[in-house]
């Protein structure tokens, strides 16, 4: 169990002036679950701290005095212990309607929020960065699935907190991702039965596929998303992580493609690819049923086979890797 690592989940479905949001507090029931679990998050139930409309009477709460609150619980828990260490990883998880002070923040507007008063407002950066900055924890991992509207002279809210600056030595680690980019909305759809955000959906389905970092999570992200909203629709993720990469999920999860050859082949080079023009990641040349079994990140592959004696006669298939063991005959 990641026994020294904290999340705090925020979902805001109801609104006092705004159209209410169905999806933010199944995302946020979702996202808790993952946590919760073992083979995910692996988070203790008491470290993670939850806000959601529901929790309130009042349609105008919570407010970011409300949104506040837990975070400035794990301050005053960093500055009773010497050293300043809350613990490994932090989990801000913010959805509800959203609007964007700068190109690389996104901020989530409160349940109080109206036109004209963009300003009860959390900026998810600022918060993320307060805690990355003083090295509360190692790394902090930062989804906000909400709209990234831009609001011409908007600017982030100041945080309620003095600054601190860490004493320890080492780079703090990060990843922020945002579930569209700037100035683009952010959707929510009926997926297999209940209204939730495309891009939570995409995330924890590529969190639950194996073991990935904080680099590799973007392209499964933005192809599931390409999948969920279709040829009409366009929502683009917008990922922000540290050069120095986050890990998620256990190595031993890494999915395998084992690819066979027909048996009716004498010989053949396969490769294993992206697709479009991009160089193969991994080829080798196999005779007629030959197996080949490969460890890969999840996502999208084209695997290909050019037969030796018949170079004309080039197969390709596209599978999707997500885990255990995915069997292709080509």
């Amino acid at each position: 169990m990641a026994t020294d690592d904290h999340a705090i989940v925020i979902g805001i479905g109801r609104y006092a002036h705004f159209e209410d949001l169905e999806g933010a507090e199944n995302d946020a029931r979702a996202i808790i679950e993952w946590l919760q679990d073992p083979h995910g998050g692996d988070v203790p139930e008491n470290q993670i701290h939850r806000i959601s409309s529901t929790d309130y009477n009042a349609s105008h709460r919570p407010g970011s005095d409300d949104v506040y609150e837990p975070f400035e619980k794990l301050i005053d828990l960093a500055r009773d212990n010497d050293p300043q260490i809350v613990g490994r990883r932090l989990y801000i998880f913010m959805a509800g309607h959203g609007c964007a002070p700068a190109l690389r923040d996104a901020a989530l507007l409160m349940a109080n929020a109206k036109a004209q008063r963009w300003g009860h407002h959390v900026s998810g950066s600022a918060v993320a960065d307060h805690f990355a900055q003083a090295r509360y924890f190692e790394e902090v991992v930062l989804l906000m699935d909400c709209c990234r509207t831009e609001i011409v002279g908007l600017v982030a809210n100041s945080l309620p907190w003095q600054p601190v600056a860490s004493e320890l030595a080492g780079n703090p680690r990060w990843l922020y991702a945002f579930a569209s980019c700037f100035s683009r909305p952010a959707r929510e759809k009926v997926i297999d039965g209940e209204i939730r955000g495309v891009f939570t959906v995409a995330v924890l389905e590529a969190l639950r596929s194996g073991a990935h970092t904080s680099k590799s999570l973007e392209p499964l992200v933005v192809a599931r998303m390409s999948e969920l909203m279709g040829q009409d629709e366009l929502q683009s993720p917008h990922f922000q992580p540290s050069p120095d990469e986050l890990q998620f999920g256990s190595p031993l999860m890494k999915p395998i493609l084992n690819i066979l050859i027909e048996p009716s082949v004498t010989e053949a080079d396969v490769s294993i690819g992206r697709g479009g023009n991009l160089p193969p990641i991994k080829s080798k040349r196999l005779k007629g049923g030959e197996a080949w079994g490969v460890e890969l990140d999840s996502g999208l592959y084209e695997v290909a086979r050019e037969d030796i004696e018949r170079p004309e006669k080039r197969l390709t298939t596209i599978v999707k890797l997500t885990a255990g063991i995915l069997n292709v005959t080509i």
